[in-house]
C-alpha cells in the first residue's frame, strides 16, 4: 500500500499490523482503534488524522508528517518517530515508553499525561508543549530543546572557528544595519548544524557563503538570498525555501525532500545528485540548472496557476516517475521541451534522450 491516496478515509478498527504504507497520503483520515502495530508508515502524512486509542507499537514512523494528529491514549511503545512533524500533536495519556524521538518536532503538543519512560527526545524541538504530569523517567531529555537562544553572529562565527558545529535551535542575532550584499561571501560555516534554527536575520545576505555538509533541516529561508552559495551536499529537509534565490548555487548531492520550492530560483544552479522526495513545486525555475541524476520521485505540485521552468536545463538520467500529480506530469512533459535531457526517465516511466 506504498503510495497509497488514502486521504479523509475511513478506516476505523482496520488491521493494518506490518503494512507497509511509505509515503502514502492520509490527511484526516480516522484510523481510531486501528492496529498499525509493526506498520512501515516512513514519511507518511497523517496530518490531522484521528489516531485515538490506535495501535502503533514497533511502528516505523521516522520521517513522518503528524499535524494537529489526535494519538490520545495510543500505544506508540518502542516505535519510531525519529524526525518527524508533531506540531500541535495530541498525545494524553499516551504510550511513548522506549519510543525513539530523536529530532522530532514537538512544538505545541499536548502531552498530558504521556507515558514517555525510557523514552529517547536527543534534540527534540518542545517548545511551547505542555508537558505537564507526563512521565520522563529514565528518558533521555539532556539535549532536548524547550527554549530557543539568541546569540550575535559574531560570537557564533567565533565559536564556529574554535571548533563548535552543533548549533541547533540557535536564533542568530545581527545588527541589520551593519549588512549588506554579498555580506557572507566566502564565510565558512560547513557541516554545521542549524536544525530548528532561526537564521532570518541573516538570510538576505548569505551570498556566496560555504555551508557545505551542513544541516539546514526544518529551516524558515523563505525569500533568503543565496546566490553562489556552496551547499553541495546540505541537508535542507523539511526547510521552507519559498522565493528564494538560489541562482547559480552548489547543491549537488544536497537533500530538498520534504521542502517548500514554491516560486524558488534555481537558475544555473548545480543541482545533480540532489533528491526532491516530497518536495512542494510550483513555479519553480530550473533554468539553465544542472539536474544530472536529480530524483524528483514523489514530488508535489500543489496549484496549476503558476508554471515549471526547466529551459535549457540538464536532464540527464533525471528521474521525474512516480511523482504525485497528474498536473506536475503534465507540466514536466511541458517544462522541458526547452532543456537537454538523456536517459531522462519521465513521469509515466518512460525513457528520453534529445537525441531520440
Amino acid at each position: 500500500m506504498s503510495n497509497a491516496n488514502l486521504k479523509k478515509s475511513k478506516l476505523i478498527d482496520i488491521n493494518l499490523a506490518n503494512a507497509n504504507l511509505t509515503d502514502a497520503y492520509l490527511i484526516g483520515s480516522d484510523l481510531m482503534n486501528a492496529n498499525l502495530s509493526g506498520a512501515n508508515l516512513r514519511d507518511v502524512d497523517l496530518s490531522r488524522a484521528n489516531l485515538e486509542r490506535a495501535n502503533l507499537s514497533g511502528a516505523n514512523l521516522s520521517g513522518a508528517d503528524l499535524y494537529l494528529v489526535n494519538l490520545s491514549d495510543a500505544n506508540l511503545e518502542h516505535a519510531d518517530l525519529s524526525d518527524s512533524e508533531l506540531v500541535e500533536i495530541y498525545l494524553a495519556s499516551a504510550n511513548l515508553s522506549c519510543a525513539n524521538l530523536q529530532g522530532a518536532n514537538l512544538s505545541r503538543a499536548e502531552c498530558l499525561g504521556t507515558n514517555s519512560t525510557l523514552a529517547d527526545l536527543s534534540k527534540a524541538l518542545l517548545l511551547y508543549a505542555n508537558v505537564d504530569s507526563a512521565n520522563f523517567e529514565e528518558a533521555r531529555i539532556d539535549t532536548a530543546i524547550f527554549n530557543r537562544h539568541g546569540i550575535p553572529i559574531e560570537d557564533l562565527l567565533a565559536r564556529y572557528a574554535a571548533g563548535k558545529r552543533d548549533f541547533t535551535g540557535v536564533v542568530i542575532r545581527t545588527n541589520l544595519f551593519g549588512l549588506r550584499d554579498w555580506y557572507f561571501k566566502g564565510v565558512n560555516l560547513s557541516e554545521a548544524i542549524f536544525r530548528y534554527g532561526d537564521l532570518h536575520e541573516i538570510a538576505h545576505w548569505m551570498q556566496g557563503i560555504n555551508l557545505s555538509g551542513a544541516d539546514l533541516s526544518r529551516l524558515d529561508l523563505n525569500y533568503a538570498h543565496l546566490e553562489e552559495a556552496n551547499l553541495s551536499g546540505a541537508n535542507l529537509s523539511g526547510t521552507c525555501l519559498w522565493r528564494a534565490n538560489l541562482s547559480r548555487a552548489n547543491l549537488s548531492g544536497a537533500n530538498l525532500s520534504q521542502t517548500d520550492l514554491q516560486e524558488t530560483k534555481f537558475h544555473s544552479a548545480n543541482l545533480s545528485g540532489c533528491k526532491f522526495s516530497g518536495a512542494e513545486i510550483l513555479g519553480t525555475q530550473f533554468g539553465f540548472a544542472n539536474l544530472t541524476d536529480a530524483d524528483f520521485r514523489n514530488a508535489n505540485k500543489i496549484s496549476d496557476n503558476i508554471g515549471l521552468e526547466f529551459g535549457k536545463a540538464n536532464l540527464t538520467r533525471t528521474n521525474f516517475f512516480g511523482i504525485n500529480s497528474r498536473d506536475l506530469e503534465k507540466a514536466i512533459f511541458i517544462a522541458i521541451e526547452d532543456a537537454y535531457f538523456k536517459d531522462t526517465v519521465m513521469p509515466d516511466g518512460t525513457i528520453l534522450s534529445s537525441d531520440d
